[in-house]
């Protein structure tokens, strides 16, 4: 009787556990098609004008976070997350549909993003390429530029992209780097606990890095480097003018 009682209690505790279990990116399908190779390029538009008319439906897509699957904050990693997703269920064309809440790191608060996922052809993709999303800006020069922000005062440290050392930022201060290679980049700050943000840039795009500390009681605080949308990161800098 004990021994049945316990397996109940168990089945029920993993049960609990299993519905309370979100996923950090989900697609949830209308039709299920090959899964795509890992370098076939997904595209992400927020345009509905743009959508072909030659598109097969593949389902709607959702990205919030999990402490369960950790899908960062960072606007460019939970475009990234999309993608991943997508590319699983044959999917290589992501219509943003809404994006809410902003991001707050002290509280895990990322807002959601979700959209519709299709599947269309190289040629109807190759065309929509110009028109996508890569988490950056759109500039008129031949370089990409990375803008740090730094808006807290905490401690100072000096950032690097790759080897090159960006030098000491300090709070409320904007720090640029330029680069005219489309290339990946290892950034990272030299405090006690190193942490770093992989990224991709390309010429002719802005990207937008939050310089944030996580407060560690009487240690330095650790920093971390979150990618912000556009639009958010603008409206940041203009706060800090004030």
């Amino acid at each position: 009787m004990k021994n049945n009682l316990l397996k109940f209690f168990l089945i029920k505790i993993l049960l609990l556990w299993s519905c309370s279990v979100k996923k950090g990116a989900e697609v949830k399908t209308i039709n299920k098609l090959p899964t795509l190779e890992f370098y076939d390029d997904v595209i992400i538009i927020s345009d509905q004008s743009l959508l072909p008319d030659n598109r097969r439906d593949v389902g709607t897509i959702q990205v919030t976070h999990s402490d369960y699957h950790d899908v960062p904050c960072g606007w460019i990693e939970r475009l990234t997350a999309a993608q991943l997703e997508a590319r699983k269920y044959g999917g290589n064309l992501i219509l943003l549909d809404k994006i809410t809440g902003h991001v707050n790191l002290a509280t895990n608060s990322c807002g959601v993003i979700s959209g519709y996922v299709y599947n269309v052809d190289e040629s109807t993709l190759y065309r929509l390429k110009n028109q996508r999303i890569n988490g950056g800006l759109r500039n008129k020069y031949d370089f990409a530029r990375v803008v740090f922000i730094k808006p807290t005062f905490a401690t100072n440290y000096s950032i690097y992209v790759n080897k090159e050392n960006l030098g000491l930022i300090k709070g409320g201060e904007i720090v640029e780097y330029k680069t005219k290679n489309k290339e990946l980049l290892v950034i990272w700050a030299k405090t006690d606990r190193k942490s770093k943000l992989v990224m991709n840039v390309e010429p002719g795009y802005d990207y937008f890095v939050l310089c944030n500390e996580l407060p560690m009681g009487l240690l330095l605080p650790t920093v971390q480097f979150v990618t912000l949308q556009p639009e958010v990161a603008i409206d940041l800098i203009n706060r800090m003018k004030r």
